[in-house]
């Protein structure tokens, strides 16, 4: 998965147990975002998103919120599931209000979230 994630994610989407794909998902997204942020985000932008997917996005906005926490808040509202978009924007607030509190006031007041 790390030499070759690409890979890792066709074979998990075409094999794994669908019972444990959106977990498996998740982890290979996080893995691979931490060494390819740009790739995986362009990856999982060519994905139908959905239930499948919520998780591994939700993994992604939360591995780039301290680098781009704008970029991780657009990344959020691709989650279907209420409970887990609320959970990651509450996630990724946090942490941008830790490491600049004016932005992150200044998205809240022009975004209402």
């Amino acid at each position: 998965a790390y030499q070759n994630p690409q890979e890792a994610v066709a074979w998990l989407l075409e094999r794994s147990d669908p019972n444990r794909r959106s977990a498996d998902l998740e982890a290979l997204v996080h893995m691979w975002s931490l060494a390819e942020p740009n790739a995986t985000g362009s990856w999982l932008g060519s994905l139908e998103l959905g239930p499948d997917t919520d998780a591994a996005v939700a993994r992604f906005a939360n591995t780039i919120r301290r680098d781009d926490p704008a970029s991780a808040m657009e990344w959020v509202h691709r989650i279907e599931d209420e409970k887990v978009r609320s959970q990651t924007v509450h996630q990724i607030l946090s942490a941008w209000q830790e490491i600049d509190p004016d932005s992150a006031r200044e998205y809240v007041e022009a975004n209402g979230e």
